[in-house]
């Protein structure tokens, strides 16, 4: 319908201190738990297979970029891992 958006999947942001990457997961995408050094890979890993697992669940919404809400409630870094120097 028109004026209608898309519904939103919440993916939820982790660092692991101790593997020292980031980790994505969702419970709105069966099945999706990848991970990756760098937070920009993280978000194109989880934007490449985050429709495919959503087709393979059956979900047949319509996805775009947008569709795809990163919480930033659930992304925490422990300080040290953000200062400088």
């Amino acid at each position: 319908m028109y004026g209608m958006r898309p519904k939103t999947f919440r993916i939820a942001i982790e660092w692991d201190n101790e593997a020292k990457v980031f980790i994505a997961h969702s419970d709105d995408i069966y099945g999706l738990n990848t991970e990756a050094d760098t937070f920009p890979k993280l978000i194109e890993k989880v934007k490449m297979i985050a429709p495919e697992l959503l087709e393979l669940n059956g979900i047949k919404e319509d996805i775009s970029q947008d569709s795809f809400l990163f919480d930033p409630r659930s992304f925490v870094v422990p300080y040290q891992e953000t200062a400088c120097g």
